[in-house]
């Protein structure tokens, strides 16, 4: 019993004394930010920032919010104003709300099945931030569904330096709303 008390100690010593020598010293911990900031945007067509979208997609009779009619292309530019000096974006995540004008047959049909969402840069798809707006098939026309995009790496550092975000919906599918939430660390 002392025998396996004092091994206890003297393994759990040198773990401890391992643990110490193992950390840099003068290293600071994470640091935090001094003014977190949030900002939440909501989709109020319209908004369009032509330099985002393919002449394609430009071309292409436009929807608004709710459109119900099909073969209509909603394209939408959320801008913002940073809230101060020295504010860096640190997370994004886009949601868009839609459903379908009239149903889908299948992601290769020519109706709502085959439509896509995508989120537009300098006149292309985002790659990463694109894919199909419905995944189950059939279903009828008002299939209610919904897409969230969290945003990383160089698209952060796109909102950093644009202030900007634009997305794309194809043609048989009404956005019903969209938000875009926004984290920020500002110094000020």
């Amino acid at each position: 019993m002392k025998r396996s008390l004092l091994l206890s100690i003297l393994i759990g010593g040198v773990l401890t004394a391992s643990a110490a020598v193992a950390q840099e010293p003068g290293r600071p911990g994470p640091m935090l930010c001094p003014k977190p900031t949030y900002i939440t945007l909501q989709a109020h067509p319209p908004s369009v920032f032509n330099g985002d979208f393919s002449a394609a997609a430009l071309a292409v009779s436009r929807a608004g919010l709710n459109d119900t009619q099909p073969n209509k292309m909603f394209l939408y530019t959320f801008e913002w104003k940073t809230p101060g000096k020295c504010c860096t974006i640190v997370g994004a995540t886009l949601i868009v709300n839609m459903a379908s004008n009239q149903g889908g047959a299948s992601k290769t049909s020519s109706d709502a099945g085959n439509d896509l969402i995508s989120i537009s840069r300098n006149g292309a798809g985002v790659p990463g931030y694109a894919g199909p707006v419905y995944t189950s098939f059939p279903f009828a026309a008002n299939k209610v569904t919904s897409k969230t995009f969290v945003l990383t790496g160089t698209e952060l550092a796109n909102l950093n330096m644009d202030n900007r975000l634009s997305f794309a919906v194809e043609d048989d599918t009404r956005v019903t709303g969209a938000t875009l939430q926004l984290s920020m660390c500002c110094l000020n």
